[in-house]
């Protein structure tokens, strides 16, 4: 019997108890070395959604602090009909209805009665905080030859000056309990700062509005001193990023628009095949599936002007966007690339030829009919001589290995086949897709030419799906690789090679992110992904005239017969939902901080 059946058979005879495993945004603030617990509460309604529509704007006003960093959170294009609440827990604990304390103390007693110790887990008992102490969970974790237990309350807010120049009353009440000579504690310090934005997984966004998340940027610095400010150098610091595909202002969207539209069309190529491995008649026509959407679609007959256009060498149809590229070259010096302008000068890479052309236009067509009726156009102008198409001698494309011979035939509708013209553009899509992505890398610096060229395969004589799909990998990789970059090049504002060790150690880790086809399918839902990556000195500098978010302070004592750990957490919010802590100050308050304490007093005992 696992530890949640034999619980649920000692306490839920009272209908009213719930005893579940679930991630809780508290406990990993308070206890970050517990992954696997149970927390115990009672059966309550399922949460309300808050109506934040007439809530006062400066009631969630945000304080920025640091320079060189640069903060933007009052940009309304992040979120034009949701208010963005900020908040430091999880949107369902507000539905975990605490019980009292002596009714929390009760259970305690009960499970370590009857509970078998071998082995058991952290039990977290949620509480109302309406007792004298404000307790907030009382817990207890069984070892051999150990038995711990837990009390986490809630103090008074205190100001930021007195938290500075108190830092020492934290020893002496650690001391008090512990009952430890000053040279044997062991201290620990955490201090967080928010450089930008909000954690996701603390925002209230509909599934509709995801794609507004504008990433988060939080700094983590780790002490071994009980000093407020940290110190300038420490071992143990680190940048938690996090981004999300398919970002509607991203610069990459494009791109990522064009991965979307790739794998769906690999997608419809293996329905299609199985289809006719199963079925005597070769002839079925291809069919895209009713769900089919394509990202890049634009006003058909717009694009048909323009495949004309492209077809007697007149490139005016793009002449609009040329003077970008000046712009994008006069910001840059070559201390200081921005990725970002590199992404838009991949739209005029040198080395753009007709087959990228080509798929910048045809990729806008929804459905397969017009897409073989303009690869029949292009083809047919090609076969009778109108027409010449300007190739690179470094374009593997199918297309262009068909060119030679398309002298010698007196027809292109062999080429138009089934499937063809969708495998010929795809083909090119890939080319042209990843020719941006090489652009891009080469000209931020953060690659090598040779390291580029082995992440980039040529492509297979055969139209092979698998290897199109490991390509398509490699370059979603990428392209989450440039999503952080870009993040961080944004919102902290430091020198290119400031930041260089920082993105190669992202491009490093991003190429550990695995990606099955199952999660294919499912790549044009947005995705939130978090990457941790050590921070440049530099930054530790600049953050120590700001105050952190969150400070907490770990100190240990122990004996051959008892072990004390007092654990303070500081944060300019609570930290607690309403539901088990209630102040009038829910949103940050200016230089001041709400004080969690928890007490682990752990003694030997022969219960076991």
């Amino acid at each position: 019997m696992t530890v949640i059946e034999s619980l649920r058979s000692i306490l839920c005879k009272d209908s009213s108890i719930i005893v579940n495993r679930a991630r809780l945004s508290y406990i990993e603030r308070l206890f970050p070395e517990f992954k696997d617990y149970v927390i115990i509460y009672k059966k309550g309604k399922k949460r309300f959604n808050r109506d934040v529509s007439d809530v006062e704007s400066n009631d969630y006003d945000i304080e920025v602090t640091g320079n060189p960093l640069e903060y933007s959170f009052g940009d309304d294009k992040f979120i034009n009909s949701t208010l963005i609440i900020e908040r430091y827990w999880y949107q369902e604990e507000e539905s975990y209805i605490p019980l009292s304390r002596i009714e929390a103390c009760t259970i305690l007693n009960t499970c370590l009665k009857y509970l078998d110790t071998d082995n058991v887990i952290p039990i977290f008992i949620l509480c109302d905080g309406k007792d004298y102490n404000k307790t907030a969970i009382l817990g207890t974790i069984v070892q051999k030859n150990w038995l711990n237990t837990i009390e986490v309350t809630n103090n008074e807010i205190q100001a930021l000056d007195i938290v500075k120049n108190d830092c020492s009353q934290l020893l002496l009440n650690h001391h008090k309990l512990s009952f430890s000579q000053p040279s044997n504690v062991s201290v620990s310090t955490l201090s967080t700062y928010h450089l930008f934005g909000f954690r996701h997984e603390t925002l209230e966004l509909p599934e509709s509005e995801e794609s507004c998340f504008e990433g988060s940027i939080t700094l983590n610095i780790m002490a071994n001193s009980i000093l407020f400010d940290p110190p300038t150098r420490s071992s143990k610091n680190s940048l938690v990023l996090e981004i999300i595909t398919g970002r509607n202002n991203s610069a990459l969207a494009n791109l990522w628009h064009q991965l979307l539209l790739l794998n769906q069309y690999l997608m419809i190529l293996d329905t299609y095949k199985e289809m006719n491995a199963k079925s005597n008649d070769k002839s079925n026509s291809l069919q895209y599936p009713s769900d089919f959407i394509n990202p890049c679609v634009k006003d058909q007959d717009k694009i048909m002007e323009n495949v004309n256009l492209l077809l007697i060498n007149d490139y005016s149809y793009r002449k609009s966007c040329y003077n970008k590229i000046e712009e994008i070259y006069i910001e840059n010096d070559e201390n200081n690339i921005k990725l970002k302008q590199c992404i838009e000068a991949a739209f005029f890479r040198p080395n753009i030829d007709f087959t990228d052309l080509m798929w910048e236009l045809l990729m806008c067509i929804p459905n397969y009919t017009q897409i073989t009726e303009c690869m029949h156009k292009i083809f047919q102008e090609i076969l009778t001589g109108e027409y010449q198409p300007q190739l690179n001698v470094t374009n593997n494309t199918k297309f262009a290995k068909i060119l030679p011979e398309l002298s010698h035939q007196k027809t292109v509708t062999h080429l138009l086949v089934g499937c063809l013209p969708l495998e010929t553009l795809v083909d090119i899509g890939f080319e042209k897709v990843s020719n941006d992505y090489k652009y891009i890398l080469m000209n931020a610096g953060f690659i090598t030419f040779d390291d580029i060229q082995t992440k980039f395969q040529k492509q297979s004589e055969k139209f092979d799906s698998n290897f199109y799909r490991k390509k398509l990998i490699n370059m979603i990789q990428i392209h989450i690789c440039l999503e952080f970059m870009l993040l961080l090049q944004k919102h902290i504002n430091c020198p290119t090679d400031v930041l260089q060790s920082s993105l190669e150690y992202v491009l490093k880790e991003i190429a550990f992110i695995e990606f099955s086809i199952e999660a294919l399918k499912d790549l044009h839902k947005n995705k939130v992904y978090t990457l941790t990556i050590p921070a440049p000195n530099i930054l530790i500098n600049e953050v120590n005239k700001g105050i952190p978010a969150t400070w907490r302070v770990n100190l240990v004592s122990e004996s051959e017969l008892s072990k004390t750990k007092t654990i303070t957490y500081f944060s300019d919010m609570p930290i607690f939902p309403p539901n088990m802590y209630y102040t009038e100050h829910i949103n940050k308050v200016n230089e001041s901080f709400h004080i969690t304490t928890a007490v682990i007093s752990s003694t030997m005992g022969t219960h076991m």
